[in-house]
């Protein structure tokens, strides 16, 4: 498991670098105003991206760490639902776009990046297929090369223009080669039938859709209620540390991305050492978020203004809001995942929807009085609010002695069976 870490964190950092990359350069490049129509944006495309996925990064994770060798079968039922509601979805959002009467530079950039944010979540499949197989090392070395023809793009980009528009084009191919390499790295491991059923796996993963949709709006919406409620030149402050927020939670997916599959196979064997892993990543996450969010609470006040200019020097306030998010974020993850291994997307549904009605209450009463600062803030409570419902629910599954909601199916939660099962678990 310590191998799987080191490797996961290796590609993570590479994701990271590449994150990095773009913020700095589209920060630098466009200002807080032009960026915060980057920023608004991103945030609609991100929650249309998280919807369309229909919870399959978790499931993939959870049913190909449990059942290794149909691993081909889950992704490719999971691109073809996501197929076709990304099609969906963006017929809609260009009716949207066109009714906006935006001028044309800012209608193209906000399309390419839309579609940015779409391709990059494509590589995010094929790479979590990898994870759930322990394929650690060919993810490291993808993300890399990815990140390397990412950055140099973005910085060729950035050195011949100042323009919306170009960067946005940038930002689009860039994530297009990334996309394309992460599919090139399923050769010989993986075999894809794009063809077959929709609706079957439709049904079955709608539970951890559910879930996906409350993820999505709970880590987009307080950036549309800032751009709503704020405008667009505190948006792009309040990204820029919701961005440093984000890298900093990362190494929280080394954690997941190791935990998870290991997990849901123990849950699915139903073997005794389950209890032991579920306590020992109990602990180390919130260790994580203590580290991670205690260096943005205490470096980035000082780091900010001299890395991305003036322009973007956030209160001291806000800076500590974000720190305490990046460890509520942790030490809700270790609860979520143990919720997400034993089948109880239930409590989840409960937590994150409890967690979203009370942030957009707050933000909506809060925001034009404390300004931008106070968001970060709103947003750690909201965790930890969520975190609470997510403890109670463990505690009292342990109290009863339940494993999880029901006995896992033979073919895990996205597999149709086209003959029956060899025998019950």
């Amino acid at each position: 498991m310590n191998r799987h870490k080191a490797l996961l964190t290796l590609a993570l950092l590479g994701r990271l670098l590449a994150g990095f990359a773009s913020l700095f350069l589209l920060a630098r490049t466009l200002g807080p105003a032009d960026y915060g129509v980057v920023a608004t944006v991103f945030a609609y495309a991100a929650i249309v991206a998280l919807l369309t996925d229909f919870g399959f990064p978790v499931t993939l994770l959870r049913d190909i760490g449990a059942q290794p060798e149909k691993a081909g079968e889950f992704l490719a039922a999971g691109l073809r639902v996501k197929t076709l509601l990304a099609a969906m979805a963006s017929f809609i959002l260009l009716g949207v776009l066109t009714t906006l009467r935006l001028d044309a530079p800012l209608f193209w950039s906000s399309i390419c990046v839309y579609l940015a944010v779409l391709a990059a979540s494509y590589a995010d499949l094929a790479l979590i297929a990898l994870r759930g197989l322990g394929r650690y090392d060919r993810e490291v070395v993808l993300v890399w090369f990815g990140t390397i023809l990412f950055a140099a793009i973005l910085l060729a980009a950035a050195w011949s223009t100042l323009a919306l528009l170009p960067m946005a084009l940038a930002l689009l191919l860039a994530r297009l080669v990334q996309t394309g390499l992460a599919f090139a790295g399923l050769r010989n491991i993986l075999t894809l039938r794009f063809r077959g059923p929709i609706l079957p796996h439709l049904r079955s993963s709608a539970s951890m859709a559910a879930d996906t949709f409350l993820t999505a709006l709970s880590g987009q919406v307080d950036v549309v209620l800032v751009s709503l409620l704020l405008g667009l030149e505190a948006t792009g402050l309040y990204q820029l540390g919701a961005r440093i927020a984000s890298y900093a939670l990362l190494p929280s997916q080394v954690l997941a991305g190791v935990y998870t599959p290991a997990l849901s196979a123990l849950h699915f064997a139903r073997k005794p050492e389950a209890p032991a892993l579920e306590a020992r990543m109990r602990l180390e996450f919130p260790l994580g978020g203590l580290l991670f969010g205690g260096a943005v609470a205490g470096l980035m006040p000082f780091i900010a203004p001299w890395l991305f200019g003036p322009a973007f020097a956030l209160p001291t306030w806000a800076w500590l809001g974000f720190g305490a998010f990046v460890f509520a974020r942790f030490a809700t993850g270790a609860l979520g995942i143990a919720l997400v291994a034993r089948r109880m997307i239930r409590a989840r549904l409960l937590g994150q929807s409890l967690g979203l009605a009370f942030l957009c209450a707050a933000m909506v009463a809060l925001l034009p009085a404390f300004g931008m600062a106070i968001a970060p803030w709103l947003a750690a409570a909201t965790t930890a609010l969520t975190a609470a419902v997510y403890a109670v629910a463990l505690l009292i599954a342990n109290a009863s002695g339940r494993r999880g909601e029901s006995h896992w199916p033979e073919a895990g939660a996205l597999a149709v069976r086209s003959s029956p099962p060899a025998g019950a678990p």
